[in-house]
């Protein structure tokens, strides 16, 4: 057993799958059961679930030992790591979501071993060096995009996100039995899965 990492390591492509073919059987069975956990809980995206396991592999990394045995000081640490890491505010809040989620379904007692998990918490702060006033695209933009580009499913795609408020991914799972056209005379209903939320809503445009 190696001692844990102390600051969160940049892996290099693949290597993390790497890491993942080293583990023990019995991990990498955990591993597989939570994934077939979150899919029960409503996470259906396979690029979704590909993060997931992702993210829960870079943390069993970091702690540099099976996650059955981690401690509630080796939670802190491993939060402590990700606040302070150089990724950006979203995949961070990506990373404790899963931390917390995995340590709820590894441990049945987690509320006590773990202190309720309080120690993992969101940073709500925005990013505003990458959403702000003069990030975002406007109604003029997304006009300009549409005269120049010449393909039908961009310029579809184009307007259904803008329009929508999609997430670039809900907008590349719409299927047609998602969209009910002019339920409310020039109303339109899109039905879609939040990624943020991992829950289903509607979404109503003109």
């Amino acid at each position: 057993i190696f001692p844990m990492l102390k600051e969160y390591p940049k892996f290099k492509r693949g290597e993390i799958w790497m890491f993942y073919n080293k583990l023990s059987s019995s991990e990498k069975k955990l591993i597989e059961e939570y994934i077939i956990y979150r899919k029960a809980r409503g996470v259906s995206a396979a690029r979704d679930l590909l993060d997931i396991k992702r993210y829960i592999l870079q943390l069993r990394y970091i702690l540099q030992k099976d996650l059955r045995k981690i401690n509630l000081n080796e939670v802190r640490q491993i939060t402590a790591i990700i606040n302070t890491s150089w990724l950006k505010n979203e995949v961070k809040n990506g990373l404790k979501i899963d931390f917390k989620n995995f340590l709820k379904y590894a441990f049945p007692d987690w509320s006590i071993r773990f202190a309720e998990l309080e120690d993992i918490k969101q940073n709500s702060r925005q990013n505003e060096e990458i959403i702000n006033a003069q990030t975002i695209y406007t109604k003029e933009d997304i006009e300009k995009l549409m005269k120049h580009e010449n393909n039908l499913f961009y310029k579809t795609f184009l307007i259904v996100q803008y329009e929508a408020g999609l997430r670039t991914g809900e907008c590349r799972t719409l299927k047609w039995d998602s969209i009910k056209l002019n339920v409310d005379n020039d109303i339109s209903e899109i039905g879609i899965y939040a990624t943020k939320t991992s829950k289903a809503r509607t979404i109503f445009v003109k």
